[in-house]
């Protein structure tokens, strides 16, 4: 099967055209759906929740490629300019998806009897991960995983930092501004909070954690003072190292426990362990491999984010993520991937599987 640019512009376009923020994903599974059936996967099919499943291969072990479908909000005009291809999605995480595709259906013919691929369109990542729960709750549990995410084309990514959400609300008396300081606002509350919270995760390093107000609303007028706090904090936590070695569970507990003890209330939204693999698994050491193949040298990232990776990570070890496209481009209003770094990807794909294939080969 040769590369077209012809056929790859194409077929990519009308991909980013179904535009398919979370919650809205169907079209775009449809058309993928379409587009795994003409690239000879032997099955294809939707499953409950959504994701789009494409299999073929017949070998003891599994690999499974699992991009995601859905993009964050706002449309993004299609179009090609100076072989740069715009366009919500291009990047986070529609680049990676087409690639695997393709790059999958690249190598059928030389990989087929040695392994199973197992191609996942995820749905959801951008929300509640439920594409990737959903499967979890199956118990789908394949030998080994790449995740469909960009890695500025280069990047192999072995670790991302782990998350929690909270949503914090605090109360008071109210009162007058120029009443005595007597009972604190429910603003003033929040602060003494606050200063906590950032000292235990002042986010100077990626091995310390990092706290982050990403909403605050209190008061309903200038002039009195607040009685109703409600704030919603984003930290995100890495794996235990040499600058901080707590326990997470242990971690989340104490951030609960400096709420509370200042008198106000908290709920965690969500929460996801931080995940940090060897370079030396069979799959990391399969996408290094496929990128010097391809004449680059391979970079290792560590992410400041998290992904489907750290879900997944709890049943299967075997994990990376990797992508093509500028991952600094994501989610922007100049979202965009270039066919050259789209075709690259292509081919590490490609050659990924080959390598991982021919380990289990020698390994059986």
């Amino acid at each position: 099967m040769l590369l077209e640019k012809k056929r790859l512009i194409e077929e990519f376009t009308n991909l980013l055209r179904k535009y398919s923020p979370t919650g809205n994903e169907a079209e775009a599974i449809n058309y993928i759906a379409k587009l795994a059936k003409s690239y000879g996967y032997e099955e294809v099919y939707v499953d409950e929740i959504g994701n789009l499943h494409a299999i073929y291969g017949n070998g003891p072990l599994e690999l499974a490629l699992i991009p995601h479908v859905d993009t964050v909000p706002g449309e993004i005009n299609v179009q090609v300019v100076n072989e740069k291809i715009y366009g919500r999605g291009a990047v986070d995480a529609k680049g990676p998806l087409y690639a695997m595709l393709v790059g999958a259906a690249l190598v059928k013919r030389h990989v087929e009897d040695e392994i199973r691929v197992h191609f996942i369109a995820e749905v959801g990542e951008e929300g509640d991960s439920r594409g990737a729960r959903y499967l979890i709750s199956k118990g789908f549990k394949p030998s080994s995983i790449i995740i469909g995410e960009p890695s500025s084309t280069t990047g192999v990514v072995i670790a991302y930092r782990g998350s929690i959400h909270l949503k914090i609300e605090c109360s008071s008396k109210g009162g007058h501004p120029a009443s005595p300081m007597q009972n604190m606002s429910a603003y003033e509350k929040f602060l003494n909070v606050w200063s906590r919270i950032s000292k235990e995760a002042p986010g100077t390093f990626y091995d310390i954690p990092q706290a982050r107000i990403t909403f605050i609303r209190a008061g309903d007028s200038y002039n009195k003072l607040p009685e109703k706090l409600i704030a919603y904090v984003d930290i995100r936590v890495p794996s235990p190292n040499k600058m901080w070695n707590e326990d997470f569970n242990m971690f989340h507990r104490k951030i609960k426990s400096i709420i509370e003890n200042n008198d106000c209330s908290v709920k965690t939204l969500g929460i996801t362990k931080p995940v940090r693999v060897s370079p030396n698994t069979p799959i990391v050491r399969a996408v290094m491999r496929a990128i010097i193949r391809n004449g680059k040298k391979p970079i290792l990232l560590r992410k400041y984010g998290s992904s489907d990776m750290n879900l997944f990570y709890n049943m299967v070890k075997d994990i990376v993520a990797y992508g093509p496209g500028n991952s600094a481009l994501s989610h922007s209003s100049n979202e965009f991937i270039s066919l050259s770094d789209l075709i690259f990807g292509i081919k590490v794909y490609a050659n990924a599987i080959k390598e991982y294939a021919y380990f289990v080969k020698v390994n059986k």
